[in-house]
């Protein structure tokens, strides 16, 4: 796990449920250094870790807020 997580980067992110809502987002973990891994992510906002997948036109999809950083993880 620990090779997973990077340097944290801000990234512009869109909702899954609302593909026209963008925000941005701190990128802390990459699954796999392709882009079909999870990310995880964190929210300064409201203080939380979430999921993210990235589309197959290089988009960022926030997928859900998990709260801390583990059930982010545990929920890969």
């Amino acid at each position: 796990m620990t090779k997973c997580l990077i340097e944290p980067i801000k990234q512009k992110y869109r909702c899954a449920n609302d593909f026209n809502d963008l925000y941005e987002l701190w990128t802390v973990l990459e699954e796999t250094r392709y882009a079909d891994g999870y990310r995880i992510y964190y929210d300064e906002n409201t203080e939380m870790f979430g999921l993210a997948i990235q589309s197959n036109k290089d988009v960022l999809i926030d997928i859900g807020s998990y709260g801390t950083f583990l059930k982010a993880l545990y929920s890969m």
